[in-house]
């Protein structure tokens, strides 16, 4: 099945190019597996940060080998789209093949906000739902809501009830279940809408085990009482 790093790779592959100018505003370069098959390919990246220390490290491991005869592969990578290109030498710009890296072309209808605060380690799961589902373009609580349907497969419409909030929190902290907070946050604002929940201390029961578990035992020792 075809990944999101797909995306990225097929675009470095098909460069064709030993100098590559990146604007990965994401970070999106730095996932562990793009960072392997960045090095099977033969590229170093440098971070662009400041003129001055940039082109010392251009001058010294790209151009004194290319005027060598030497063959060397270099992504220099700016870090925001903020940052102004012009700042890199003429002659750089010149020989540099330019590229962009972001969240939004990777999953082009889903809000941007909501994905620049999803952690990568959901990027995968998200990138197969979206294939699957092929959503229009959604504004920023439906993308939420879609990320907590189809990535996490929760439904907040099923919880209607004391009882079924319960079991939810239960299999959440047996399982170990991670959430986004942008993710959970959205999640309690749709638990509150119920006014059987409108004294429960939803935010702590959700993000702390302890105090989840302290809340049931005395859930039912209350009911035995």
């Amino acid at each position: 099945m075809v990944s999101w790093r797909d995306h990225i790779l097929n675009e470095l592959n098909s460069a064709d190019n030993n100098l590559i100018i990146a604007v990965d505003p994401d970070g999106l370069l730095f996932e562990e597996e793009i960072q392997e098959e960045i090095i099977k390919l033969g590229y170093e990246i440098i971070l662009f940060e400041e003129p001055i220390e940039f082109r010392f490290i251009y001058e010294s491991k790209f151009r004194i080998h290319r005027d060598r005869g030497k063959i060397s592969k270099f992504i220099i990578e700016f870090k925001s789209e903020e940052q102004d290109l012009q700042q890199l030498p003429y002659d750089i710009l010149q020989i540099g093949r330019n590229v962009i890296f972001k969240l939004n072309e990777l999953f082009p209808n889903l809000n941007y906000r909501v994905l620049k605060e999803l952690d990568r380690t959901f990027y995968d799961d998200l990138y197969k739902v979206v294939q699957r589902y092929q959503p229009e373009l959604l504004g920023e609580s439906l993308t939420k809501e879609f990320i907590l349907r189809h990535v996490f497969k929760i439904s907040p419409d099923s919880i209607k009830n004391s009882s079924d909030l319960l079991l939810y929190l239960l299999r959440r902290h047996y399982q170990g279940l991670i959430i986004p907070p942008i993710i959970d946050r959205y999640f309690i604002q749709i638990l509150k809408k119920n006014p059987e929940f409108y004294q429960w201390p939803l935010e702590t029961l959700i993000e702390d085990r302890d105090v989840f578990f302290q809340f049931l035992q005395e859930k039912i020792g209350r009911a035995h009482v």
